[in-house]
């Protein structure tokens, strides 16, 4: 609307990184949520990229749930300490363990917030699905 002052203040700094925290958790929790899900893992893959020297990994899954074909990055950040294959492997273990932590706090939360709700407990999947095993 021209002419109309809807807009007091705009965010401050902090309280948009706040913001952008907050997204990359729920982000991460929606792609371990779509990879424990799913009926099958089709693929896997990492890609490798190095920005101002720092390697960095992009963890890919190509899942299938109820028939229809999903492309998830589990992370688009994986450091790993070196850039041998040992390392990378570690630094993936590394982060499926913090998928599984985040499907956990999200059971967890949920059991908190809605308790005597088992069909809310129901949606959300075990962590024993989130497995590397399954690839």
């Amino acid at each position: 609307m021209p002419n109309s002052d809807i807009i007091k203040e705009l965010p401050g700094n902090r309280f948009v990184r706040y913001c952008r925290t907050i997204l990359a958790q729920v982000s991460q929790t929606l792609a371990a949520y779509n990879i424990a899900v799913a009926d099958t893992i089709e693929q896997s893959h990492t890609d490798g990229t190095s920005v101002r020297q720092t390697a960095m990994q992009n963890f890919v899954v190509r899942a299938t749930k109820d028939g229809v074909e999903k492309k998830i990055t589990l992370s688009s950040c994986i450091l790993s300490e070196t850039e041998s294959a040992e390392s990378i492997a570690s630094a993936i273990l590394q982060e499926f363990n913090h998928a599984r932590s985040l499907i956990k706090q999200w059971k967890d939360a949920t059991t908190k917030l809605y308790p005597g709700r088992d069909d809310l407990q129901d949606l959300i999947p075990s962590v024993s699905r989130l497995c590397i095993s399954r690839l």
